[in-house]
């Protein structure tokens, strides 16, 4: 389920990882040690039920839904299943098109 958006900023060695100090008070971040830094946040309104479904966006654009699949699409190689993509890869973009499928619940926001 998709619950929100936001906009990253690319990731700095150092400032983006958890200190000692950090995994000491938060023994989870040993696991997970890199901070993802967002900025303009969005959420849906409401309750979790109202989330989005990413299954959703995926069996309605297929290879379109990310960058990586609908290039290799493009380029007729590779993998075009978007769930492939999403398995390899949790962070994967949106391509454009994903982007606008998105933008649609959130309404105009972001660009």
């Amino acid at each position: 389920m998709i619950f929100g958006r936001a906009v990253a900023l690319a990731y700095v060695h150092g400032r983006d990882d958890a200190t000692s100090a950090d995994i000491t008070a938060r023994n989870w971040k040993e696991d997970w040690p890199h901070y993802i830094r967002v900025h303009h946040a969005e959420f849906v309104a409401g309750t979790l039920h109202n989330g989005i479904r990413l299954s959703q966006l995926m069996n309605q654009l297929q290879a379109d839904a990310f960058g990586s699949t609908q290039a290799n699409a493009a380029r007729g190689e590779g993998n075009v299943n978007p769930r492939g993509a999403y398995r390899q890869q949790a962070a994967v973009r949106l391509s454009r098109d994903g982007f606008e499928w998105m933008k649609r619940p959130f309404g105009a926001g972001l660009s």
